[in-house]
Formats: C-alpha cells, structure tokens, sequence
C-alpha cells in the first residue's frame, strides 16, 4: 500500500489542503454540509438534464466523501481526535446518494423518481396520476 499521498495531504501546510487540518470542528462541519448539498444537487441537476446513470451518483458520492477522507487523513496526521459527527454525516450522506440510486433503477419503468406515471401507474383518461402532486405529464390535457 502507497501512503505517499497520505502524507503529501497532511503535509500540506500553505497548500490547497491547508484547510484540512487548519480549520476547527465545527467550521469543517458546516463546510461539509455545504459541501452535501452542492454534490447532492449537482446529481440531482445533472440526473434532471439527462445523465440519469449510477455512474453519475456514484461520481457524486465519490467526491462528497473524499473530502471527509482526506480530512481524516490529514486530521490523524495533526493529532485530531474527534470524528464522530464527521463519520455520521459521511455515512447518512452515502446513504442518501445511494437511495437515490436505488429509488432511480429499480421498477424497470425507465423512469425516475420525480415521475411517478408509467404504463402501470393509475393515470386516467381524465389526467391526473390519483395521489398528491404533479407527476410529470401523466395523461389528460
């Protein structure tokens, strides 16, 4: 196993990473929600506009956690210690990315899950998909 780059990371002290071990707790918790948000909407944007593919959640899920495994990484080299909230918020964050990616492949309709009509669905002849909410162009006028 390589851990030269383990240790370029946490050596980086007027780098790009610099952050990584410079900045406290909660500061870092609240760039990394910010950081949630950004990779989760960027999917979601990106899935919206076509490239509706597990490659692109899983790209997504890939640089939301990188950054918390760098700190990590850079954060055991500088002798932090507490990584509860981070580890909870990596891994409630993975799972959101992953339920996307379950809820957008599974049911064989090809559709996602900001449509509910397909074939099967209960859209009627009237319009409407029976249940709240618009449905994407199901049915009707």
């Amino acid at each position: 196993m390589n851990v030269l780059p383990a240790f370029i990371i946490a050596a980086a002290n007027d780098g790009a990473f610099d952050f990584l071990h410079t900045m406290n707790g909660p500061e870092f918790l609240a760039l990394f929600a910010g950081w949630f948000v950004l990779t989760f909407g960027t999917v979601l944007i990106l899935r919206r506009r076509g490239h509706d593919t597990r490659l692109t959640t899983l790209v997504g899920l890939f640089c939301f956690e990188l950054l918390g495994v760098l700190r990590i990484i850079a954060g055991l080299a500088h002798g932090m210690h507490k990584w509860e909230f981070l580890i909870l918020m990596m891994v409630f964050g993975g799972i959101a990315f992953l339920l996307r990616v379950e809820f957008t492949n599974s049911g064989g309709s090809g559709g996602s899950w900001w449509s509910s009509c397909s074939s099967g669905s209960s859209c009627g002849s009237g319009g409407g998909c029976g249940g709240g909410g618009g449905c994407g162009g199901c049915g009707g006028s």
